[in-house]
């Protein structure tokens, strides 16, 4: 991607229309991936050095270029919300805002999900849903901010799995994990509000994370890659499969996408469900878990630099949010209700704006 000059990117903000525009924040619980994420993001637009990203993760000295007080420095976390506008090479448009993760700095986590549209939730994939996961997924409900789930870390999975099989209990787990608690806060807001059944559209935004429904991502953050299964499909399964005849010569990534989660094998004349004396493999494990699995088990230089060349993060990323994500348009109506419900009873008005955040300057004279 070329370098973003700051005249293109103030020209984008004035042209790009607003269907091409994602508002989006990064939640996750304290050390789960996010500011790493964040780095990556602004290394394509050429913001920070990509090498010097890269050479960070390596070393272990982070860039954390979001990261711009002295205290948070010298701590290494997030304490205040972050901003910053990027481009895709596609004339899309994001603002991206990242929040702490740290349980004393939730304020700030409410300032970025209120300003936002869309969140792309962190989740490491080896720790799993923690007391700061659920909190940005409450804040993010109450909001009405439409989340995307990232399970990050996956190369820590790699280590301390050895078991494919294993590592894929441990990822459908978390997924079930994430919707069930989404899914206890759309019944606990039917309760409140008095109403006979849940909100078909709440549930459909929060509880419904499937890695078939593309709106699951597979990451590390560190090694710089991430994938859908749409993804995967395209880029490592379409020409084996359709080469071997296990599928039609006209199928396509979505085809294959939904045989690729749950309990399915692939056998000789294609995917099967596991069920009635059906044994095998499951094609999650066999056919995404097990290459990335070997790849990191010859050398984890090589995993790295192999799944980043293929799978590059920030480019998925993009792709998701554009896909899965709502624009200011889409996202209006639903969270007006929700933000401010004066205006919503009232049918609308004039133009309107919220304060979500105050910055105390010392006075001079």
């Amino acid at each position: 991607m070329p370098v973003i000059r700051t005249s293109n990117l103030l020209e984008a903000m004035d042209t790009t229309p607003i269907h091409d525009i994602r508002n989006i924040c990064i939640i996750a619980h304290v050390d789960h991936g996010k500011t790493t994420l964040s780095d990556y993001l602004l290394a394509s637009n050429r913001i920070i050095s990509p090498k010097q990203v890269e050479e960070g993760t390596r070393t272990g000295e982070a860039v954390r270029y979001l990261d711009n007080r002295e205290d948070e420095a010298r701590r290494m976390i997030t304490i205040a919300s972050s901003c910053v506008t990027l481009l895709d090479d596609e004339g899309h448009l994001f603002n991206l805002v990242d929040s702490p993760g740290h349980l004393d700095f939730s304020a700030e986590v409410s300032s970025a999900s209120r300003l936002t549209d869309g969140c792309l939730l962190l989740v490491d994939c080896v720790e799993g849903v923690r007391p700061q996961t659920r909190h940005v997924m409450r804040q993010a409900f109450e909001d009405r901010v439409q989340p995307l789930l990232v399970l990050n870390k996956l190369d820590r999975l790699a280590a301390l799995y050895p078991d494919p099989e294993d590592a894929f209990q441990r990822i459908r787990s978390i997924i079930e994990d994430v919707n069930m608690h989404f899914l206890n806060l759309v019944e606990s807001d039917k309760e409140a509000k008095g109403l006979d059944e849940i909100d078909a559209q709440d549930e459909a935004m929060y509880g419904s994370f499937d890695p078939t429904n593309n709106n699951v991502l597979f990451a590390s953050a560190l090694h710089g890659w991430a994938f859908d299964l749409r993804t995967w499909a395209d880029k490592l399964l379409l020409p084996k499969l359709k080469s071997t005849r296990m599928i039609a010569p006209e199928s396509t990534a979505e085809d294959v996408v939904k045989f690729l989660w749950g309990d399915y094998c692939l056998k000789k004349k294609g995917f099967e469900a596991i069920e009635g004396g059906v044994t095998g493999t499951r094609t999650f494990v066999k056919l995404v878990l097990e290459n990335i699995w070997k790849l990191y088990e010859q050398d984890v230089n090589t995993g790295r630099e192999k799944l980043s060349s293929q799978f590059s993060l920030s480019q998925q990323i993009f792709r998701s949010c554009i896909d899965k994500l709502p624009n200011p348009v889409e996202s209006a109506e639903r969270r007006m209700e929700t933000l401010a419900p004066g205006l919503w009873a009232e049918g609308g008005g004039g133009l309107s704006a919220e304060e979500v955040k105050l910055y105390q300057d010392s006075l001079t004279t």
